[in-house]
Order: C-alpha cells, then sequence, then structure tokens
C-alpha cells in the first residue's frame, strides 16, 4: 500500500504548493495572492502549479527548487478544489473555484 497522508473523495482534490515560508504565510493570512508562474522550466505552461495529495512532493520541490531560484525556508501552502456541480454553479456566476487552507 502507498504512503498516503491524504486522500479525496471523487471530486475533491487536495493540492500542495511548495513555496518559501514566508510566502506561504503571506497567501493564508490573506496579504498575499498566489501569482502564475512563468518560467522556462515550467514545462506543463504558465500557471500554477499543486501536487495533487502530495504533501511530501510539493516540500521535496521546495527544499530542491529548479534552476537558480533558491528557497531559504521550505514550506507547502494547500488549497482544495471541488470539482463537482455546485463549483460548477458558483464557477458559473463568476464565485470563487476552490478554497484556500
Amino acid at each position: 500500500m502507498p504512503n498516503v497522508i491524504y486522500s479525496a473523495e471523487p471530486g475533491l482534490i487536495i493540492g500542495f504548493h511548495g513555496c518559501e515560508k514566508a510566502v506561504c504565510d503571506a497567501i493564508i493570512c490573506g496579504k498575499k495572492r498566489m501569482k502564475v508562474s512563468n518560467n522556462p522550466w515550467d514545462w506543463l505552461g504558465d500557471g500554477m502549479y499543486f501536487w495533487q495529495n502530495n504533501y511530501q512532493r510539493a516540500l521535496h520541490y521546495a527544499k530542491h527548487p529548479p534552476g537558480k531560484l533558491k528557497i531559504k525556508e521550505p514550506a507547502t501552502a494547500s488549497d482544495i478544489a471541488a470539482n463537482d456541480r455546485d463549483n460548477a454553479e458558483r464557477n458559473s456566476r463568476g464565485g470563487p473555484q476552490s478554497d484556500s487552507i
């Protein structure tokens, strides 16, 4: 059995984002918003990258960032997205698509 910390019901996605602790704290406190990344190593294209249901992989990324990026104090921010009918209805009304933790 794989070592899984978090699991999700169908339609619920828990994502973890590796970053600097100060950035994580500022996002959680509402002082900053996440930025869209557009670096040369963003092989999936511009966007915000999350490891789905995998805290360890996000922390590993923060501890071993690509390129010349340096992270002094690695941390992870998480986000929960509901991929369901209620979320589609909120999205169609222009509401938030996910709830940050």
